[in-house]
This record gives C-alpha cells, sequence and structure tokens, in this order.
C-alpha cells in the first residue's frame, strides 16, 4: 500500500503520542536509589495534567485527587512537576522539622516578566534573603509589632466611619485601610480620603501578579516564553500586555512611596517609619545595591501587608453576613466585657474569646493563601520511601488541610465553637495559623497582619450590624458568593446592609478622646 506524506505525518505523530505515553508511564513506576516516586494522576503527553484542574478552584482538584493517591502525590503541568501535600502532619514534617532543605522557592518564570522579583515571598534562599528577613525581623517582631497599635487603632476607627458614610464601598475602605496602616508604618505616609494614587497603583499591580504568580499559571509563560514577545496585535497577546503593566506598577510601587520618604528624612522629618531607620542606616554606604535593598523590603512589607489584611476582613465580612446568629453572640461578648460607654482597644482581647474564635475560624475557612506558596529543595530527599529530588517544587493545599473532616467536623460550616474545649479557647492563636506559612518562610509580618485584622473585626462588630440587601419589596436578597483566584483568594464585592448598632456611639470614633 502507497503512502502519502500525509500519512506518514500522521504515522509519526501517532508514534510520538505511543512512545511519549509509554515514557511516563514507566517514569511513574521507575524507582530512584531504592525509592519509590511518588503516585498521582497519569499526565498526557506535554501538557500533562493541566487540563484536569480546576482553574477557578485548583485546591478542590487536589483535595479530591488526594482521596486516591494519599495526602502527598505529584502532578505534572506542561513540563514542571509539582509535589502536592494534603496533609498538615507531612507539611510540618517537611518545611519544619527538615527546613534546612525544604525552605527554598522554586523558579517561577512570571516572576521576572511581571517585575515581582523585589518581593521577599518568592526570593529563593539565600544571603540576600536572610539580610531582608532581618530586617523584617527588626521592624514587625512580636514586641516591635506593640509600637504599631495607635496607628491601627486609629486607622480602624476611621474604618468603621467610612463603612457607615458609604456601605456599598465596604470592599474599598477595607482596601484603602489596610493600605493606610502599613504605608503609615513603612513610610509614614498618610493615605487620602479618595482615590489614592499609591492605593490604587498597589490594587492594579497587586492584582495582575497575584494572578500570574503561581506554579500553573507560571508554567504557561515557562513553556511558551514567546508568549511574552508576541506584537501587540496578535490575538495571544494578552499576557505580553498584562506583564509590561505588571512590571510599570512594580517599579512605581518599589520607587515612589521609598522617594516620598527619602524626601521627607532628607528635610529632617524624626519619623520612625520602616523606610526612614533603612534610609539612616546607609546614609554614609556608597552602595547602590544596599539602597536597592531597602526600597524592596519596603514595598515587600507594602504589599504583603495590605494583601493579606484586605483578604482576611473581607473573608469575615462575608461570615458575619451569612450567621447573623454569630455577630450577634459576638456583639453580646462585646457590649458586656467592655459597655457601651467606650470603644474597644487592644487592651480587652484576653477578654473577648468568642471574637477570637471568629478570627480563627474566618482564616481556617477562608485561607487567604489556599495553596500556600510553594517550596522548593536544595537537596536530595525521601520521605516514607518515597524520593524527593533536589529542585522539586512542593505546594500545601492549605485549603485541603483546613477542611479535613478529622481536625475540622463539619469543616464547611463556619463555627468557632470549635475552638472551645470545656467552655475555654484553645491555645490556637491566630498568628500560628497555617495561613502564615511554614518553617524559615512563615510570614514575617504575621504579627503586624494579626493586630490589624483583630482590631478593625472588633471595632466592626462593636459598631455595626452586617444584614443581607433588601429589595424594593423588603425582601431579603440571596446571593452566592464568588471568590479571586491567584495566589490570594478573597470574596468578590457582595451586596449587603450596614447600619450602625443602636447602642454604640458612632461619634465616639471621631472623637480627640477616644484614642487614650
Amino acid at each position: 500500500m502507497h503512502l502519502n506524506p500525509m500519512h506518514w505525518q500522521y504515522l509519526v505523530a501517532v508514534g510520538v503520542l505511543v512512545v511519549s505515553t509509554l515514557t511516563l508511564l514507566k517514569r511513574r513506576r521507575q524507582t530512584v536509589h531504592g525509592f519509590r516516586l511518588l503516585p498521582g494522576p497519569v499526565p498526557l503527553p506535554f501538557i500533562g495534567n493541566l487540563f484536569s484542574i480546576d482553574a477557578k478552584k485548583p485546591w478542590m482538584t487536589y483535595a479530591e485527587w488526594a482521596t486516591r493517591y494519599g495526602d502527598i502525590f505529584m502532578i505534572r503541568v506542561l513540563k514542571q512537576d509539582i509535589i502536592m501535600i494534603n496533609s498538615e502532619r507531612i507539611a510540618k514534617e517537611l518545611f519544619e522539622r527538615r527546613s534546612s532543605i525544604y525552605s527554598d522557592r522554586p523558579y517561577l518564570a512570571a516572576k521576572d516578566p511581571y517585575g515581582w522579583s523585589f518581593h521577599l515571598t518568592w526570593a529563593q534562599y539565600g544571603d540576600r534573603w536572610r539580610l531582608q528577613r532581618r530586617i523584617f525581623h527588626q521592624t514587625f517582631r512580636a514586641e516591635a509589632a506593640l509600637a504599631f497599635r495607635p496607628v491601627q487603632l486609629e486607622k480602624a476607627r476611621q474604618l468603621v466611619l467610612d463603612i457607615l458614610s458609604a456601605p456599598h464601598d465596604f470592599s474599598k475602605h477595607i482596601q484603602k485601610f489596610s493600605a493606610a496602616v502599613i504605608m503609615s508604618i513603612v513610610y509614614d505616609y498618610e493615605v487620602a480620603p479618595e482615590h489614592d494614587h499609591l492605593v490604587e497603583l498597589f490594587e492594579r499591580g497587586n492584582a495582575l501578579a497575584m494572578e500570574s504568580l503561581t506554579p500553573e499559571a507560571s508554567s504557561i509563560i515557562d513553556a511558551f516564553p514567546f508568549v511574552l514577545s508576541l506584537p501587540e496585535w496578535f490575538p495571544g497577546a494578552v499576557l505580553r500586555r498584562k506583564a509590561e503593566l505588571s512590571k510599570h506598577c512594580a517599579m512605581q510601587i518599589i520607587e515612589e512611596p521609598f522617594e516620598y520618604a527619602r524626601k521627607r528624612e532628607a528635610i529632617g522629618s524624626n519619623a520612625s517609619a520602616m523606610a526612614f531607620g533603612l534610609l539612616r542606616a546607609t546614609k554614609d554606604v556608597d552602595d547602590p545595591s544596599q539602597l536597592q535593598l531597602s526600597k524592596d523590603t519596603c514595598a515587600t512589607a507594602f504589599v504583603g501587608g495590605a494583601e493579606t489584611i484586605t483578604s482576611i476582613l473581607k473573608s469575615f465580612m462575608l461570615a458575619m453576613l451569612q450567621h447573623p446568629e454569630l455577630q450577634e453572640r459576638a456583639q453580646a461578648e462585646i457590649d458586656a466585657v467592655v459597655g457601651t460607654d467606650r470603644l474597644p482597644n487592644f487592651d480587652d482581647r484576653p477578654n473577648l474569646p468568642y471574637v477570637e474564635a471568629i478570627l480563627l475560624e474566618t482564616l481556617r475557612m477562608y485561607p487567604v493563601v489556599p495553596l500556600g506558596v510553594p517550596h522548593a529543595t536544595t537537596d536530595d530527599d525521601n520521605y516514607e520511601g518515597f524520593f524527593i529530588p533536589k529542585g522539586s517544587t512542593l505546594v500545601a493545599n492549605i485549603w485541603a488541610i483546613n477542611h479535613n473532616e478529622e481536625a475540622y467536623p463539619e469543616p464547611d460550616v463556619f463555627k468557632p465553637e470549635r475552638f472551645f474545649v470545656g467552655g475555654k479557647l484553645r491555645g490556637d492563636k491566630s498568628t500560628e495559623s497555617l495561613a502564615f506559612g511554614f518553617g524559615r518562610r512563615v510570614c514575617p509580618g504575621r504579627y503586624n497582619a494579626d493586630n490589624s485584622v483583630w482590631i478593625a473585626t472588633v471595632l466592626i462588630l462593636c459598631s455595626l450590624k452586617i444584614a443581607k440587601a433588601r429589595g424594593e419589596q423588603g425582601e431579603e436578597l440571596d446571593f452566592e458568593p464568588t471568590f479571586s483566584c491567584g495566589v490570594t483568594t478573597s470574596p468578590d464585592p457582595f451586596p449587603c446592609s450596614i447600619t450602625p448598632r443602636l447602642n454604640v456611639d458612632i461619634h465616639k470614633l471621631s472623637t480627640a478622646d477616644s484614642f487614650e
């Protein structure tokens, strides 16, 4: 039988497909140095498991796969192997007890094109990371974070006033509050009441970066680097446009607020903000790299702090809307402890365990980073007979861990009571939540984030009533919440009714003597 060129091409393609498939299947059965390779779903040639992953909720796909392959397994996305961990026990064993091996970050092809190489979170383990981490520790360690409480209290009270003035824009007010706190601490910068340039800049740049800095999304750029060079008129040039815009925003985030602080320090400001301290420490150092390190570290604090606080508070608002009975119980606790003659402050925290439990349950139910930030190995290792090679990318499925039925019965139900034992709050602290990461890569700004979130939470509960929005006939409007998806996740804006509580004097929020 005569075969024309088209037939030959078809046969060659089929042959390549068969060989590739057999090779991948064989790879799954191989052992290395006597240790087995991790199990996982069989990848298709070239694309791997990419099309089997729910793009909007990948953590749920990985949780479902864990029921088939165990709490640690391997997937392939294009040409990248990713080890998924769905167990707190395994995550802590590897990321904390074996932190000397598991504290690196993997190569992310999107990091440089999107302009986010400055960020400490994605920095690879090394001398520069250690130096940045040391700077963070000096500014944001638990003892130092106490100094930020007056700023956090002031901004939280302004948040409540802003929400009352325009309840439908509560998401924007939360974003402004988060940025206002961290920018005051880092740059001694006061956010404008409306349309602050730096806040809007952060919103644009952060949205683009959080969408693209996941291992799954970054693998597309790694496999198809040419997408960043496509001409602008080409239909597939959207990634190039997003990368260019993100890089421009990142550059402005690094430079503009730091330049503001530099000018103020130059004219003799005695502010104690993070940027001022770094400028004074390096004033006589003739090394451009030191100045850049200071800029990058401050920008990391700004971006990371604002995003974390915003996400947690939006999730808290959603939880209170959906569970009015829990909101009322927390408000009753505040009324009993604080009374109605003053507003809550940080001294009240030990006496408000139910408010604490609501914060803990918010972090459990709605983790800010549902898949954590990926770790990478700096050496070969083995775990329970499985081989984990040097340079492996490992991802902890925080969402799955927090929804483990054995640890958290009825995991899809918002139940602050689960954190009480014998009527007393368990020893859990929000700063120890898995939401802040593991081991040497735990979030260094967690104490600041914890304090900001708590004071905003307690003041909102004390002062406001969050309820379902109503239609023209007075009927309650139901809705299905949706969430952003990327490195971080938080509820999209949703309808609700926010009114002042009748037994609270809202005017105290704006009086000078309320900041005692």
